[in-house]
């Protein structure tokens, strides 16, 4: 375009401010261009710079004179050029009059700044552009605010890693890629063995450095095609584009050997060490299911996997299979099953019978859950008592016993049914156990001596004091307090005289070794220590006549065992003779 064809004509130099309220002239409008912080442009039809206002020079440090004649795309980042150029030649292809876009633009001194392209094409009558005028609006700072949030949103603010947002679209896209390529994805889920441990001891600000530590061990150790996300708390995941079981277990190691390392923290030599689950994609999740869901599954089954690994001892590496899958989807249809268990009157209640040593008679029974399942027959405990640990459904589950327990005892004389014991979990301890028993008491009618409760020494441990608190309010209503296996969890002397507990129950593990010295010098120190407190033992598991001798040598005051029946209605129980049953096998674990 010839000078003078252009749209607009430069302007002499202004000589001083403009006066305000003055008529619109030349130079006003000259003084506006050259003032503005924008850039204003004007270019030919090819996109060379013809007109620069000084901002140009101010912004990007080129000199105005240098810069005309030149194409804009010059002084645009390499990066930027292709998908500039092709606004460009769109807009000059479609006959537009403005367009807007974004670009980076190099500054003299090689540094970058974020531009906004606002243009107006000029045309001829036939639509042939003439040229371009426009402005160029340097957005750094918002754009690097925009990337800023972005990174929030997207990184866990304390190591710095992908968090679970950027995870899951990492692994949504690597999972679109692998459909579309064939190429492989496997997800290793990631957790720190007894993390809880550093924070109690050391302090939670310690246990961040712990975290911030093993991120960038993991970080620095996986290839740069590869992803690790901290999923949350102590849980990592990692996410490889490789299929091979093998060599995926070889990384896992290679990270297991790097979090290892010794970590001095506060004074004090650390050593780490984490549980891996490992879930593979394969063909059939590849093309069977929704790239959404597979990631959901993805995410799960490596999960489940970790927790077998922890389950397994700890410091291990377990991947997924058939066989923990149908696990899983078992332990799922149980869940579902168990919710409606107690509604549907699936639960009932066996009772096996407690007797004296010195005279045989019964003085008690403990009450044993068992569920008939309406597809898979009668269900032990062992069967699904995890399951309800776990999910929370053994709350409402021991609600129902509890209510059940007070029902029989309302049912039955004191002559026959003289004590119902009754197991409770460390979970309903903090759940309302003491409502629920006082409420059953009072519907029933029942009188609070009849009713035992047993609670395992493990569940005490839990959380002891508020197992005093609730312990100390059931003692208060009257109800017998029984402490089950004891000599598995290890509470101390101190702690059992601020409990009222008025029995112990000798686990069966050390019955069955009563036979050996030391077996028998165990059961006679359990015995010992209860006659010291006041407390009568019991000792459970029973099932020869040799070790009812020795427990009665001993001094243990009761037992129950198959030695004496197996778990049954009470009609049944009744009318067995005391210490007549024959010996059976024994059966799963009850409790």
């Amino acid at each position: 375009m010839a000078a003078d064809e252009r749209w607009w004509q430069p302007m002499p130099a202004v000589s001083g401010p403009l006066r305000a309220g003055a008529a619109p002239t030349p130079d006003r409008y000259r003084w506006m261009v050259e003032s503005v912080q924008e850039v204003i442009f004007e270019a030919d039809p090819t996109g060379a710079w013809t007109y620069l206002n000084p901002a140009w020079e101010r912004l990007l440090g080129h000199k105005v004179e240098d810069s005309l004649g030149r194409g804009f795309l010059e002084f645009v980042h390499s990066d930027d050029q292709q998908a500039n150029l092709d606004v460009f030649l769109e807009v000059v292809a479609t006959g537009k009059e403005k367009c807007r876009f974004s670009a980076r633009y190099l500054k003299a001194d090689g540094e970058i700044l974020h531009m906004e392209i606002h243009a107006w094409i000029f045309r001829d009558a036939d639509g042939h552009p003439l040229g371009s005028t426009g402005t160029l609006t340097d957005i750094t700072d918002r754009v690097r605010g925009e990337e800023m949030l972005r990174h929030r949103a997207m990184h866990d603010s304390l190591t710095g890693l992908p968090n679970r947002s950027q995870l899951t679209e990492h692994l949504t896209a690597q999972l679109v890629r692998s459909r579309a390529e064939g190429t492989a994805v496997s997800v290793v889920f990631l957790d720190l063995d007894r993390f809880k441990m550093v924070n109690d001891s050391l302090g939670h600000d310690r246990g961040d450095e712990v975290l911030m530590t093993v991120a960038h061990r993991l970080q620095r150790t996986i290839g740069p095609d590869d992803l690790v996300a901290r999923f949350g708390g102590d849980e990592f995941v990692v996410v490889l584009q490789e299929q091979d079981v093998r060599r995926v277990t070889a990384l896992v190691q290679r990270l297991r050997s790097s979090v290892a390392a010794p970590l001095d923290v506060a004074g004090r030599r650390l050593a780490l060490s984490f549980s891996a689950g490992i879930r593979t994609v394969n063909q059939g999740d590849a093309t069977e299911t929704s790239i959404e869901d597979l990631v959901v599954h993805l995410l799960r089954d490596a999960d489940a996997a970790m927790y077998g690994a922890k389950e397994a001892g700890r410091d291990r590496v377990h991947s997924f299979d058939d066989d923990l899958r149908h696990a899983i989807l078992g332990r799922l249809d149980t869940e579902a099953d168990l919710r409606h268990a107690s509604d549907r009157h699936e639960l009932v209640l066996e009772l096996q019978p407690q007797v004296r040593l010195d005279d045989g008679a019964t003085y008690g029974y403990e009450a044993l859950v068992r569920w008939e399942h309406p597809t898979r027959g009668r269900l032990l405990p062992s069967l699904f008592i995890d399951v309800a640990e776990e999910t929370g459904l053994i709350v409402p589950v021991g609600r129902w016993i509890v209510e059940e327990a007070c029902r029989m005892i309302a049912m039955q004389p004191a002559s026959v049914l003289p004590r119902l014991s009754v197991n409770v979990s460390a979970r309903q301890l903090g759940s309302g156990l003491v409502a629920d028993v006082s409420e059953a008491l009072r519907e029933y009618g029942v009188d609070s001596g009849r009713l035992c409760i047993e609670l395992t020494e493990t569940a005490l441990l839990a959380d002891i004091d508020r197992a005093r608190a609730s312990l100390g309010a059931l003692a208060d209503l009257g109800v017998k307090i029984s402490l089950d296996d004891f000599g598995t969890g290890y509470s101390s002397l101190g702690q059992l005289q601020r409990l009222p507990i008025s029995e112990l129950k000798v686990d069966r593990s050390f019955v069955g070794r009563i036979g050996t010295g030391p077996g028998r010098a165990l059961v006679s120190a359990v015995i010992g220590m209860a006659d010291a407190l006041g407390i009568d033992t019991v000792a459970e598991g029973v099932e020869r006549p040799h070790e009812a001798l020795a427990l009665t040598e001993l001094g243990c005051r009761a037992a129950q065992g198959y030695l004496y029946g197996s778990p049954g209605p009470l009609c049944v129980q009744a009318a067995l003779p005391a210490q007549r049953a024959e010996p059976q096998t024994r059966s799963p674990v009850d409790h």
